[in-house]
């Protein structure tokens, strides 16, 4: 092959005059004498440096051809100035040259003694390399060399190869800073003269052997554009540093291997085609054509309205552009944005989606339907689909599709000819994507959306989240229930998918008008759309689209089945009894209630009391009065779940009567219907997101006792004093209590409710600048302004603690400043200041709930658990099933001080968990507290 400026292609180089310190003429190097990675056995195996190059070039190479969807090709060569040919082979270049700063006194004599460090100097010494024993980071040092061989060598301009310098230099998770990288490097550490020679003579040979196009010169002259990059070195250096498939080619310390660079990218280049059918990555690409609504989805006879609506916007839609569709409950939102996300795959070049929800219950429940729609899409495709958030290992359906996985990953890196047209249809999920950094890596992939903002968070391999966004379309779901803090993140991640071409689409009940504007603001600004244009008018339910020269509001009628008169009732049940005689009495010809609880005590004192009125099994042998909650060990909550979605969803089987007493975990995104239902008072688009589990499906109505066949909501009042409200403090730690205020008085002179009509209305009512209702007491008026001064102080702290967290924005015009400050991902014994927080809930403490046993904890089968050793896969998840969180905070800073166990420290899975041992009658110590596990209540803290 030809190479580019620079490059000879000959096995040896001569390097006289090349500035060595030796002084010497005729010196050449071979540059095979540099180790990239060393052995640990007992022959010392070893792998040259110039075939780690090779093996992260290949990767890149095939990422390019059978990964990276072509959007995002089209952009990136857009963005580079050169053709997609070219482009390939200088981001493969880039790629392979990350880790030039091993060829360095700092790296080469970093061996221990034993390990043959002197073996390694003398080969240095001989090839005329002067030895220091200075020590830098390798990646400081790459960025280093790269900024002026790039520039010097290869033709860069100074700004693109200083951009492309930091950016392949972050490979180990931070871009290095400026001083670190010029100022306060220490040269010793870096090696000059022969050494510099070396690394040129390393990169020429990577050159040579890519082909790299001697005519072109790519820029890369923006922040998006460097963590695109560093994002995609990132990931291919993993994959490429897998020696399952990049063996070390010197198989004893004391050979040094004589390669032939292109016949060696050769076989680097089926090893990565091997690795890239092992992840699952060359199954699937998107389907060639579209769809109908009703194709996708074949249980939908008929679209609902917005469905409609979005199919016939899904003809016109470009990318990127940023879609909102508000609709009330149950009306096919979901449906309506994996059409979108299905259109951007087929007709824009985008690859997959992923879904982005408030909670890992509704994340369970999404994954189900969206392993359903691609079973349906692509039935002759393997398609990895991943589950993200924090107990997403444990999912049941996630676990499935890894065992299915495994068997297909296994059969397709056996034989090369499994690479070809013969696939097996199937969905899958890969082990090598499920865990941290990799977890969004998938074309298709469900989670909470704390998955998605970490991607705008100042944490490690921040960029690679950002990369693995950047290929696929987001949907974010719920959104009316982000408070500001999450709603703060939100914008900063909107503003850099913008950025990066992303098309998003946003679901919610409904929204405020102020939040729809900021939300497309957001997305606008990182775009890089000029115009400051108002969002033009559209009635509720809407559609609201945005991209670069076209911006529309749509208006459509709400479906039959969603329009709905609910009947409003005030209950005032200071005593749990009384509210147990109301439900008994409106059950008395069955039917199935839900309550919904503002906090977890509640809920379980509201049980406990409601048992003495409802104490017996439903004719399907299950409690007719049931529990859900958080603060349950995770296989209880995963049974409870269950059990909830098989009797209430829409094709549950229906008990004649069942009460359901559950916290907001119903409320978000979860398919119930329930034909009664109980609420505390909450912010006013939480009551109505709450409704949206009344009266759901219309199949249900035959099904509905007389006396319940029109809706009804009870809202469980507080006290009121005068024209004042007094809210209860647990309602009051939960929600802003200015909000509460203003939600209460839009209600209480409501009877009724109409929907989909009143939606709008009431929450524009609560959100919207307002003033103190005409005729108020002193006494409220005052209650007023207080709790308004602390609702703007709040947000004010919120959005500044939410500023600090989160990254630069991708206007910002400095690669090594994105990211000031290194934050854990997962550490709650920390600071809450030193934590990445995607949301500013209460602190927490992750416990694993064991029991004594004579000999130690035990699982509750009197499986004994070892501390001290790490656990393998098996154990691990038995543990996890048994983990729970606890908030309360009595017990939080006791809980804290117990040691993480030595054996966790070492588990991936297990890091950060304490163990919360049980005696035999299901009581610990804690502190001056008793934690209780009740089969029932769950976890409950008691005085002792």
């Amino acid at each position: 092959m030809n190479g580019g400026p620079g490059m000879d292609g000959t096995s040896e180089v001569d390097l006289s005059g090349a500035g060595s310190p030796v002084g010497a003429a005729g010196w050449r190097v071979d540059p095979w004498i540099f180790w990239a990675k060393w052995g640990s056995g007992p022959d010392l195996g070893w792998h040259p440096l110039l075939c780690h190059m090779l093996d992260v070039a290949a990767v890149t190479l095939q990422m390019w051809r059978r990964v990276l969807p072509a959007a995002w090709k089209a952009r990136i060569s857009g963005v580079l100035g050169v053709g997609q040919e070219d482009a390939e082979r200088w981001l493969a270049f880039f790629a392979g040259g990350h880790d030039i700063g091993k060829a360095s006194p700092a790296f080469q004599l970093q061996l221990r003694p034993e390990q043959g460090r002197e073996l390694v100097a003398r080969r240095l010494r001989d090839a005329g390399l002067p030895l220091f024993n200075a020590r830098a980071p390798h990646g400081t040092i790459s960025a280093n060399v790269l900024e002026t061989v790039l520039a010097d060598v290869f033709g860069l301009s100074g700004r693109s190869a200083r951009w492309v310098a930091f950016a392949v230099g972050g490979h180990h998770g931070f871009v290095p800073s400026y001083d670190e990288v010029r100022r306060d490097l220490d040269q010793q550490a870096v090696g000059w003269g022969m050494w510099d020679a070396a690394r040129e003579v390393l990169l020429c040979r990577l050159a040579d052997a890519l082909g790299l196009p001697g005519s072109s010169r790519p820029t890369v002259e923006s922040t998006p554009d460097a963590f695109m990059l560093a994002g995609l070195v990132s990931v291919a250096d993993w994959i490429g540093s897998n020696e399952e498939y990049f063996p070390y080619a010197a198989q004893s310390a004391l050979q040094v291997p004589q390669l032939d660079a292109e016949a060696y990218l050769e076989r680097a280049m089926r090893q990565a085609e091997r690795a890239m059918a092992s992840l699952g990555w060359v199954g699937w690409r998107p389907a060639s054509g579209s769809m109908r609504l009703t194709e996708l989805f074949p249980y939908i006879r008929q679209p609902t309205t917005v469905q409609a609506a979005a199919e016939e916007l899904a003809g016109e839609v470009k990318s990127p552009s940023i879609t909102i569709i508000e609709a009330p409950m149950g009306e096919g939102k979901t449906e309506a944005a994996m059409l979108l996300a299905d259109t951007f795959s087929t007709a824009h070049g985008m690859s997959g989606c992923y879904f982005a929800l408030p909670t890992m219950a509704t994340s369970n429940q999404m994954f189900g339907r969206v392993t359903d729609y691609l079973r349906h899409r692509y039935p002759e495709d393997v398609v990895v689909v991943n589950l993200v958030h924090g107990h997403s290992d444990l999912s049941a359906l996630l676990q499935e599709l890894r065992q299915k996985g495994e068997e297909i990953f296994q059969l397709q890196g056996v034989y090369d000819e499994a690479l070809g047209d013969e696939q097996l249809g199937a969905v899958v999920a890969g082990q090598w994507f499920t865990r941290g950094k990799r977890a969004l890596l998938p074309p298709y992939g469900v989670g909470t959306v704390d998955q998605a903002l970490l991607a705008v968070l100042q944490v490690k391999h921040v960029f690679v989240r950002l990369f693995a966004l950047s290929t696929k379309t987001v949907i974010v779901d719920e959104v009316h229930a982000y408070d500001v803090y999450m709603t703060t993140l939100l914008h900063r991640l909107l503003e850099w998918l913008g950025a990066l071409s992303v098309p998003v689409v946003v679901l919610s009940a409904t929204l405020p008008s102020a939040r729809r504007r900021e939300l497309v603001k957001a997305y606008a600004r990182g775009a890089g759309w000029q115009a400051e244009r108002d969002l033009p008018p559209a009635g509720y339910p809407r559609i609201t689209y945005a991209a670069a020269e076209d911006v529309r509001g749509i208006h459509f009628a709400p479906s039959e089945a969603s329009r709905r008169k609910v009947a409003l009732r005030w209950v005032s049940a200071p005593e749990h009894e009384a509210l147990g005689q109301l439900l008994a009495e409106a059950l008395s010809q069955g039917g199935c209630a839900a309550i919904i609880c503002n906090t977890v005590p509640r809920a379980q004192a509201l049980y406990s009391a409601l048992r003495e009125v409802f104490p017996g099994l439903a004719e399907d042998g299950m409690p007719e009065l049931d529990l859900l909650h958080a603060r349950y060990p995770y296989e209880e909550r995963e049974v409870r779940e269950a059990r909830t979605l098989g009797r209430f969803s829409r094709n549950g089987r229906r008990p004649h009567r069942a009460i359901l007493v559950a916290t907001q975990v119903i409320e978000q995104s979860l398919d119930l219907d329930f034909d009664l239902m109980v609420t505390d008072l909450a912010p006013v688009d939480l009551v109505l997101q709450r409704m949206g589990r009344l009266h759901r499906h219309p199949v249900h109505d035959p099904l509905r006792p007389e006396r319940l066949r029109s809706p009804e909501l009870w809202v469980v009042s507080p006290q009121v004093m005068g024209d004042v409200p007094i809210f209860d403090r647990g309602s009051a730690s939960v929600y802003d209590e200015h909000t509460l205020l203003r939600s209460w008085l839009a209600l209480r002179d409501r009877d009724t409710l109409q929907l989909p009509e009143d939606i709008e209305e009431l929450v524009e009512q609560v959100y919207s600048d307002g003033r103190v209702p005409q005729g108020a007491s002193e006494e409220l008026r005052s209650l007023w302004e207080r709790t308004f001064k602390a609702q703007q102080k709040v947000l004010r702290e919120d959005s500044l603690q939410a500023k600090y967290r989160y990254i630069k924005g991708p206007g910002y015009n400095s690669i090594w400043g994105i990211v000031t400050a290194s934050v854990e991902e997962d550490a709650p014994e920390l600071h809450p200041a030193l934590q990445a927080l995607t949301r500013l809930a209460e602190p927490s403490v992750s416990a694993v709930c064991l029991v004594a046993g004579s000999g130690g904890p035990c699982l509750p089968d009197g499986t004994p658990v070892d501390l001290d050793t790490p656990p393998d896969a098996a154990m691990a998840e038995r543990l996890l099933r048994r983990s729970v969180a606890i908030t309360d905070a009595r017990v939080l800073d006791p809980l804290l001080d117990v040691p993480v166990p030595k054996g966790w420290e070492r588990s991936s899975l297990l890091r950060g968990y304490r163990p919360l041992v049980f005696d035999a009658s299901g009581r610990a110590m804690v502190g001056r507290w008793i934690v209780r596990i009740d089969p029932e209540l769950g976890i409950v803290v008691e005085s002792p």
